[in-house]
């Protein structure tokens, strides 16, 4: 079951249609996963460089950060954006 955002952080964003079947793979040592497409937001987990999820949905924040929501544990969904990583 996908986590809801918050209702500020769905304000801020703009939801973009992602196709069947389209994937993220992390190009980075480490990312964070977050419980909403937030920089605030509670960190849930981490992935690690070459790993690959399938998006869920996408959306674009009002500071033109895109966020993905994966299904990065089976069953349980979380956020990842394109400009954040864990050193």
């Amino acid at each position: 079951m996908p986590i809801a955002p918050t209702p500020q952080a769905k304000e801020q964003r703009q939801e973009t249609n992602i196709p069947n079947d389209k994937y993220i793979q992390i190009h980075v040592d480490k990312a964070v996963v977050r419980k909403s497409p937030d920089f605030d937001a509670i960190i849930i987990g981490n992935l690690i460089r070459d790993e690959r999820f399938k998006i869920l949905c996408t959306v674009k924040d009002k500071k033109g950060v895109i966020w993905y929501e994966i299904d990065f544990v089976e069953g349980q969904s979380g956020w990842v954006s394109n400009r954040e990583k864990v050193d």
